[in-house]
């Protein structure tokens, strides 16, 4: 980043700003807030040794000192804001790193976000590995039999005696892994919900082309719908249970927490304005939207045809729009606001 770029994070407009930072979060952070320490240091450390105070005033460290310590505590509010707190407490251990190695000695964030940062234990590596949980045999029969059931009979109707017999799980055992329909529904649709958000958190992070990334999105969720439309349809049921993480609306809000940083990521990606700077989780969002619409056409056809044939009329609709060869000149944005 250029010296003018970076003193204008703090220089411009709120929103032009905002913009910066999300582009610059998104070169360290994966969609899903998994934090690259190694691009992060590299980051700062340009910021530390091109900064246009100290190219103006290089016996005064204390403008430097100053103007990193605004920095790194704007981006730990930041992170804080989102729940984030192991991701800023890691950031500033590299910040702390990287100034002593340049040669500032102080740094200082707010008491509020000190405070945050402090109680956390930043877990190593081996106690990470630890907390993942192995594969369970009887666990994945159970959930199995779930969607089978659930598919079939709808949730309502579905009983866990059912689940039980599907699934070959003795009744006892069911209840000593779940103690309610509506707890299996839960940690089954966590199981699917993760792998969905892992997956689009990974099409981001291998990209960097943010069409290219788009693209990739919507051809994934296209496929997911095709291979798993029992659990497209939990997910869609709205009236499942109001005790579950079931529906639409709960899938979004469940997207929107475990991937905190999309928005980052797509900016960061959308260094060539391939995107219209607008609000780019409505447009993701949107595209879902979209494409439920598309699930509602191939579902009234009794499902007569593949979904993944929709792919081109998705893409040429969503990237291209439906305004026929002579085009109007209609705006509906205005990008200076």
């Amino acid at each position: 980043m250029s010296q003018e770029r970076t003193i204008r994070l703090l220089k411009n407009s709120e929103k032009e700003s905002e913009l910066l930072l999300y582009n610059e979060l998104g070169q360290y952070f994966s969609a899903n807030g998994v934090f690259d320490e190694f691009k992060f240091g590299e980051i700062i450390t340009n910021h530390i040794t091109r900064n246009e105070i100290t190219d103006k005033n290089p016996s005064d460290l204390s403008l430097l000192e100053n103007w990193i310590s605004d920095y790194v505590d704007g981006i730990i509010e930041y992170l804080s804001n989102k729940n984030m707190f192991e991701a800023a407490a890691r950031l500033f251990k590299v910040a702390l790193e990287k100034c002593r190695m340049n040669g500032i000695e102080k740094i200082s964030i707010s008491p509020v976000n000190l405070e945050k940062i402090m109680s956390i234990k930043i877990k190593s590596a081996a106690e990470s590995d630890q907390q993942k949980t192995s594969p369970d045999g009887k666990r994945n029969l159970i959930f199995r039999a779930a969607r089978k059931v659930f598919s079939e009979d709808g949730f309502h109707r579905a009983t866990m005696d059912k689940i039980a017999a599907t699934s070959g799980v003795g009744k006892g055992s069911l209840y000593r892994y779940f103690k309610s329909k509506e707890e299996l529904l839960d940690s089954l649709l966590e199981e699917e919900y993760k792998a969905i958000v892992n997956n689009i958190a990974d099409i981001f992070n291998r990209n960097d082309d943010v069409i290219d990334g788009l693209v990739e999105m919507i051809q994934y969720w296209v496929n997911f719908i095709s291979d798993n439309p029992d659990v497209y349809n939990l997910i869609q049921s709205a009236d499942v249970s109001v005790n579950t993480i079931a529906g639409k609306s709960r899938f979004y809000k469940y997207m929107s927490q475990n991937l905190p940083l999309l928005k980052a990521r797509i900016i960061s990606l959308n260094k060539d304005l391939k995107v219209k700077g607008i609000d780019y989780l409505t447009v993701i969002y949107g595209m879902f939207g979209f494409i439920d619409g598309v699930y509602h056409k191939w579902f009234g056809s009794d499902m007569s045809y593949p979904i993944t044939d929709e792919i081109p009329v998705i893409l040429e609709t969503l990237f291209n729009g439906c305004v026929g060869e002579k085009r109007s000149d209609r705006k509906y944005i205005n990008n200076n606001d």
